[in-house]
């Protein structure tokens, strides 16, 4: 893991709350996607409830951030083909979140929101592809920041027919914004960053022999199998992310202290851009998380950097599925587990504090 001043590589931001619950109703919030350009989506977010509804905005459909916010499927005519989403994966604390994170919406009101999608996936190569959304977003009750719940959506599904060469200059322009010289991650930040690498180091340790010796009811609680195969892919995983919190100044990933590409919105504790292979971490995380929890499934510095560390692709390439905590962890298939990002950081978190 480098410690690093430099960005020039184009990426895009993924993300959701650290959090998960059960969802609303499913008709209680609807989207519709209709193209206004050749790569740009208008979204309207309409909520079709009897009661003003507060969205969370950070990390959503709803937010300036480009996340995830569409899925794409390119149209061939011989087989359906996922474009490979090249962002940034955000990871929010919850229990830090202001006004400034959630937008209201009245009932029988509508938000619009635009965003241009080849700025998330690489639309260079043109021609016609299917995008819709599905998804979920926290709420809070009215005149609060505390999630309470999410509410789940499902949009139309369109087809847009993309000019490759102008999707490609909407990547070119964002490469040249996020082209920034400056230099971070010293002083106090270094010392924050140093100690909660050292620490993730041993959660991961721990958690290798865990995966590999340990009892089959925890693998099973997180993993939802304990059989040698899991079990030798979760200690790999583990394996991997110590060597890289171990590497403070080599390994596979860059690591910042300074936001590279406007993405430390209000409530975002980091972000990973897995293709690119760096880490930011934001002021939140810097300044204001613990660097360790005594909680079965608290967050802190150190099991965040585990987290952000499975993002990369040289470790396992994980996803978030759109959920953070334990419920999401409960939630999710066993093949997913084994791809979750939250899944490693909680196990690792489990371990740690002796649950």
């Amino acid at each position: 893991m480098k410690f690093s001043s430099i960005l020039s590589l184009a990426s895009l931001a993924s993300a959701a709350p650290y959090f998960h619950s059960n969802e609303g109703s499913p008709d209680a919030l609807s989207v519709k996607l209709e193209m206004v350009g050749n790569s740009d989506v208008k979204a309207s977010i309409t909520n079709n409830g009897n009661a003003k509804l507060r969205l969370l905005k950070t990390g959503t459909i709803l937010g300036s951030t480009p996340v995830e916010k569409v899925q794409n499927t390119e149209v061939n005519y011989i087989e359906d083909q996922e474009i490979a989403f090249g962002g940034v994966h955000l990871i929010i604390a919850y229990d830090m979140l202001e006004d400034g994170a959630f937008q209201d919406i009245d009932a029988g009101q509508t938000a619009e929101v635009t965003f241009d999608v080849a700025q998330i996936r690489d639309l260079s190569n043109g021609g016609k592809f299917d995008i819709s959304a599905t998804g979920s977003i926290p709420f809070a009750n009215e005149g609060s920041n505390t999630v309470a719940g999410a509410v789940s959506y499902a949009s139309n599904k369109i087809q847009a027919d993309v000019d490759g060469q102008k999707a490609s200059l909407s990547r070119l322009v964002l490469d040249q914004k996020r082209t920034v010289v400056k230099p971070d991650c010293t002083g106090s930040n270094y010392t924050v960053v140093r100690a909660a690498l050292r620490n993730c180091a041993s959660l991961a340790q721990a958690a290798t022999q865990a995966a590999s010796f340990g009892p089959d009811a925890r693998m099973q609680k997180f993993y939802k199998a304990a059989d040698k195969t899991t079990r030798g892919t979760v200690a790999g995983v583990f394996e991997k992310v110590k060597n890289e919190c171990l590497s403070f100044d080599a390994g596979v990933s860059s690591l910042y202290c300074s936001d590279r590409f406007n993405s430390c919105a209000e409530g975002v504790l980091a972000y990973t851009v897995a293709q690119a292979s760096y880490m930011v971490y934001c002021n939140l995380y810097l300044t204001r998380l613990p660097l360790n929890s005594q909680s079965c499934y608290g967050q802190s510095q150190s099991n965040t950097i585990v987290h952000e560390v499975t993002h990369l692709s040289q470790v396992k390439g994980t996803n978030d599925y759109g959920g953070y905590g334990f419920a999401s962890v409960q939630n999710l298939t066993a093949a997913q587990n084994i791809i979750h990002a939250d899944t490693y950081a909680l196990f690792a978190q489990n371990i740690y504090a002796g649950c």
